[in-house]
């Protein structure tokens, strides 16, 4: 583990080329991290960049990195396995132990089990290792703001939001959008999930983007927020609409469906449209939503996707304009 794996905000682990091509799946999409032994299971995104040149685990890797309380030093051996669609990697951890750690010298063994009928192996390590399990708690990591920016920008190290899974990804909009804050890592290897999106046409006042940043922390969603300023178009004018804009729309299905509304205890039911071919809308239920609401020019709606639901659901956290 290096510090770009276990650091406090936005570690992520990036998985070599030869070896992501033989064992990992061929697109991005969301595994399954398990301890042997142990209950507990993590989702974080496996993400390939547009050009094949980065392929890493991010988003819930930070969970699994805190959860185990990872450090620099300690080695994990991940061994992916295929049932069926779904991918799940068993990772063993190795501890380095605090003689390393304080700089001395040593040597370790750690005698790993057959692997796909292998026998088993002696591995032997410069660093002395012990395998320790491990339960801990979240702590959640600190945020930052990220509009709804370019996908055609030039890459200066780190992977771009872009995915290459074309069939559930929807397509970019041709809006000229940039980004409000870089995502790029100053290490290589790449940046973590942002945690909230901004379309490009808005931008937050210092006191918004404090409150907003506070409530993002709270909620804890393992996708990025959708951040939007209520203007005329989405609330006051006869056929309303809402946009996403493309960066965040590439966390949606790429296809008109029904979307559920959760806000306050109650629901609504919504209806995800496609205009010109790829710009996605919400509409439907969107209106009454509005009214039920009373959602007025200047309030804020976070949008908090749902992933566990077997339809497609959103969680509304309304913030009244008198709080800015």
């Amino acid at each position: 583990m290096r510090k770009s794996n276990v650091q406090n905000r936005g570690p992520y682990l990036v998985i070599s080329k030869e070896y992501a091509l033989a064992h990992f799946p061929h697109e991005t999409t969301y595994l399954t991290l398990q301890r042997p032994g142990k209950s507990k299971k993590w989702r974080p995104r496996f993400y390939i960049r547009n050009d094949g040149r980065v392929y890493m685990l991010r988003g819930q890797w930070s969970d699994f990195v805190r959860d185990n309380h990872l450090q620099e030093g300690d080695i994990c051996l991940l061994l992916p396995t295929k049932t069926g669609r779904k991918f799940t990697v068993t990772v063993h951890i190795l501890r380095a132990t605090k003689s390393h750690s304080r700089g001395e010298r040593g040597t370790g063994s750690q005698r790993v089990g057959p692997c796909h009928g292998g026998s088993s192996t002696e591995m032997t390590s410069a660093v002395p290792v012990k395998d320790e399990p491990a339960d801990g708690e979240h702590v959640p990591s600190e945020s930052k703001e990220v509009s709804d920016g370019s996908l055609n920008s030039n890459d200066s190290g780190g992977p771009s939001e872009e995915s290459t899974d074309g069939e559930n990804m929807f397509p970019r909009s041709s809006m000229n959008e940039t980004t409000d804050e870089s995502l790029n890592s100053k290490d290589s290897g790449g940046p973590s999930e942002p945690p909230y999106i901004v379309p490009a046409q808005s931008s937050l006042s210092r006191s918004q983007k404090k409150i907003v940043k506070a409530k993002v922390q709270a909620i804890q969603c393992e996708v990025p927020i959708y951040v939007v300023i209520m203007r005329r178009t989405s609330i006051t004018v006869y056929k309303k609409l809402l946009e996403f804009g493309a960066r965040y729309a590439t966390y949606l299905p790429a296809k008109e469906q029904r979307m559920v509304l959760h806000c306050n205890g109650n629901k609504w039911n919504t209806e995800l449209v496609l205009r010109n071919g790829r710009r996605l809308f919400l509409n439907g239920g969107w209106p009454r939503f509005v009214h039920d609401n009373g959602l007025r020019l200047g309030d804020i709606c976070l949008f908090e996707l749902n992933k566990n639901e077997s339809k497609l659901t959103m969680e509304v956290h309304i913030i009244p304009r008198e709080q800015f």
